[in-house]
């Protein structure tokens, strides 16, 4: 339970009493919180947002995810677009990722992917809008936790690098496990598990070898990044199979 606690406090808003502030603990249970989003999200999209047209519900849960994530991974976009496409040495692209300050290639990340997300959901064929919906934010912070494991930090200093160095052995077997199991549940077929579960880790190879190339490593910035683009990547992936 004090795993699962961690895990809530750090990918979410809600008020969660008596955290050690040890998320790397909890690493397990992102997949869960994930799902629990994502139902949240689906309870909303068959409720009061069925009045709406697709892309305003769409727009709407875009919203509603910013405000329970604290933004958290749309903020790691932004920063991560600025620092990679910038014509810098990796130390400098570094320098970028902690700046707070927004440039160019960072509001077209924020742009991009808040267009992206609206666009995948509403495009979402009827028969698969829930499993979309369900899905997106679990598949987010599965990509995460495989990420974590498959990737080293890039500086010795932060969010990332607490994170990272704290993770525990069977944390990527245990969140595997936990969202396999969830993704049974939104979808069972075990072709739509290993399709998803396949992907998400090519992908995450993928992502582990740009950060290795543009930053020397991963960062917490880098993390969120991975964890909106992957969720997008999912929701894309449908429409397109659909």
């Amino acid at each position: 339970m004090q795993a699962f606690l961690e895990a809530l406090g750090f990918l979410t808003v809600f008020p969660v009493s008596g955290l050690k502030g040890t998320p790397s603990e909890g690493v397990a249970f992102f997949p869960l919180v994930g799902f629990l989003l994502g139902a949240i999200y689906a309870l909303l999209w068959v409720g009061p947002l069925s009045a709406m047209s697709p892309e305003l519900a769409a727009l709407a849960l875009l919203g509603l995810d910013f405000v329970l994530t604290r933004g958290l991974h749309l903020d790691g976009l932004s920063d991560t677009f600025d620092g990679l496409f910038a014509t810098k040495t990796k130390n400098e692209r570094l320098a970028i990722l902690d700046d707070t300050r927004i440039g160019s290639f960072g509001v077209f990340g924020i742009v991009f992917g808040a267009v992206g997300l609206v666009a995948a959901v509403s495009a979402l064929p009827g028969a698969w809008q829930l499993q979309g919906i369900l899905g997106f934010p679990l598949v987010g912070r599965l990509a995460l936790v495989q990420l974590a494991y498959l990737g080293e930090p890039a500086k010795e200093s932060g969010l990332g690098y607490g994170f990272l160095a704290a993770l525990p052995k069977s944390g990527l077997l245990e969140a595997l496990l936990v969202g396999g199991g969830l993704l049974l549940l939104i979808k069972p077929s075990l072709v739509f598990l290993a399709w998803v579960v396949g992907v998400t880790f090519l992908w995450s190879v993928t992502w582990a070898w740009v950060c290795q190339r543009a930053f020397g490593g991963i960062t917490g910035d880098t993390l969120g990044c991975h964890a909106f683009l992957s969720s997008l990547l999912y929701l894309v992936s449908l429409v397109c199979l659909t």
